[in-house]
């Protein structure tokens, strides 16, 4: 069976299996806490995504740290992960400033900036970031670009991981409403609903974003054959957002909202600037080099 194949079908299968599983896992979290069923569905699709990209990689290769990519690193490695980190702030920063300075943004007033807020707060991105990327860092270039590398080349295992990467990002359940009936088979229902918005073509400059981004996390994989430096960027990028919308509010209907996508208000063509821009960089004098 073609590699292609089988990465599509694990992709799919880790797709449905979250769908299946939503409602038990729904049932047992309810014991504990009130959360709304479309969070649970997401929760439930994530961890099969995982469970399913970690078997994909044990079945075209071996099942270990070293081959997730989760391996030791040296002082120059460790020294590097910590500029990837500065890196990904750097680029919502460049963000946050370009749509500040187009009127898309304006600062959020009233906000608490005391320094005890701010310590939380920076702690928060910080727990934030890491959580992020170490889950999807391990799901997309840890398991299933490795996996889907050792039977095909860089180039179609970095493209084919950063499309799938970028679409995830568009999955959409939606609410259940007053007095709905959850049972077993709701969130298979709402399946092709939830996934419609992957080819609703007014996200395409927030997914070419993802997608570049996407890119530029493949091949720092390819290169330093980890995904240390992929973990440390991505959560540099996740904890800026997060302080992104802490500080910034969105302004409706500016001059130049085509800078952002109608999907978040963030992500979008200035945010695409700012990606393929560092990934364009990383490509010339450190990719291509090695």
């Amino acid at each position: 069976m073609s590699s292609f194949v089988i990465f599509f079908m694990v992709v799919i299968g880790a797709l449905l299996s979250g769908a299946t599983i939503a409602y038990p896992l729904y049932l047992f979290i309810t014991i504990f806490t009130e959360t709304s069923f479309p969070d649970v569905i997401i929760a439930s699709t994530q961890f099969c995504g995982l469970i399913f990209s970690l078997f994909y990689l044990k079945f075209f290769s071996t099942l270990t740290f070293n081959t997730i990519g989760l391996c030791p690193i040296d002082k120059k490695q460790r020294h590097n992960a910590g500029w990837e980190f500065v890196a990904g702030l750097t680029i919502i920063l460049m963000l946050a400033a370009s749509l500040l300075i187009f009127n898309v943004y304006g600062l959020h007033v009233g906000r608490d900036i005391t320094i005890l807020r701010i310590i939380v707060l920076l702690i928060s991105a910080l727990a934030t970031g890491i959580t992020v990327s170490v889950f999807e860092e391990t799901v997309f270039r840890g398991a299933l670009l490795q996996g889907l590398y050792k039977n095909t080349n860089a180039s179609v295992a970095i493209v084919l991981t950063s499309i799938v990467y970028a679409l995830v990002h568009f999955i959409n359940y939606p609410d259940i409403a007053d007095g709905e009936v959850i049972y077993f088979f709701t969130a298979l229902s709402q399946f092709i609903p939830a996934y419609s918005n992957l080819v609703n073509i007014e996200n395409y400059d927030a997914f070419l974003a993802l997608f570049i981004l996407g890119v530029l996390f493949g091949m720092i994989r390819i290169r330093t054959d980890n995904i240390i430096q992929c973990i440390f960027l991505h959560a540099g990028l996740v904890a800026g957002i997060k302080l992104f919308r802490y500080f910034l509010v969105y302004t409706p209907n500016s001059t130049y909202d085509f800078f952002v996508s109608s999907h978040d208000h963030r992500l979008g063509f200035m945010a695409l600037v700012w990606i393929a821009m560092a990934t364009a960089l990383y490509y010339l004098f450190i990719f291509r080099k090695s």
